[in-house]
């Protein structure tokens, strides 16, 4: 879809964890978006000032929005999101971006996802979308957060785990408390541990530059090629 100017209206703002907002947006003007999975708006935040937010809601639901936001971060963006309520209209140009799935889903492929904190929000997307085109697709989620309450969708990525054989999820911590009995390895030591053919693997990224970075070092290592590697170019600077 051609991007466009849309009015919406919010519909739910809840916290979740220790920073975050998960916010619906109801689509009023127009009423419906056709959109890929992984795509993101850009949003009016007031004094002509614009701020990117990846969609975490499937495709299939063409009259709204979710937003997974870090409402901890300063600036303009931040601050319009924390002042936002319930029936407040907030305007945005979408769909923006090319992180999205490929055309055909290749049932021979392994689907790698790789997310930290809101990075996740495109990926919950990928997901959902991934399983509803083709059930017997084979991916694996890996998500890292801080603590444990900060991790993400983790009843819905649950859901998916037991709904289809063919996906994995995985949740790393990286300052536990002494109840956590998971992971604490960061994402790109999981990644190397469990990685195995990988000619036909695709990979899609999401997160702190950090881990971004540190995962794309990995690929390189492993000669993966860059037709093989996704990711949002506004969430990594300085890639090229």
């Amino acid at each position: 879809m051609t991007p466009a100017n849309f009015v919406s209206f919010v519909t739910k703002k809840e916290k979740f964890g220790t920073r975050f907002f998960i916010i619906d947006l109801h689509l009023d003007k127009p009423p419906v978006m056709d959109f890929s999975a992984g795509q993101y708006i850009s949003l009016d935040v007031g004094g002509g000032v614009r701020r990117a937010y990846s969609i975490a809601s499937s495709p299939s639901e063409k009259n709204k929005v979710e937003l997974c936001v870090d409402y901890t971060a300063s600036g303009p963006g931040g601050q319009f999101l924390r002042n936002l309520k319930l029936g407040d209209a907030a305007n945005f140009i979408a769909p923006l971006g090319f992180f999205t799935l490929p055309e055909e889903i290749d049932l021979n492929a392994v689907y790698y996802f790789l997310a930290t904190g809101p990075g996740v929000a495109p990926i919950k997307s990928h997901i959902l979308r991934l399983y509803e085109k083709a059930p017997l697709a084979r991916a694996v989620l890996y998500f890292g957060t801080r603590v444990k309450e900060d991790i993400l969708y983790k009843q819905v990525f649950e859901n998916l785990e037991n709904a289809y054989a063919n996906f994995k999820y995985v949740v790393t911590i990286s300052q536990p408390n002494a109840d956590w009995h998971g992971n604490t390895k960061y994402i790109p030591e999981l990644l190397d541990k469990d990685l195995g053919v990988v000619e036909n693997a695709h990979f899609f990224i999401c997160g702190s530059p950090l881990m971004m970075q540190n995962v794309l070092k990995l690929l390189k290592t492993k000669r993966i090629s860059e037709t093989q590697i996704h990711l949002e170019k506004f969430s990594l600077p300085n890639s090229k």
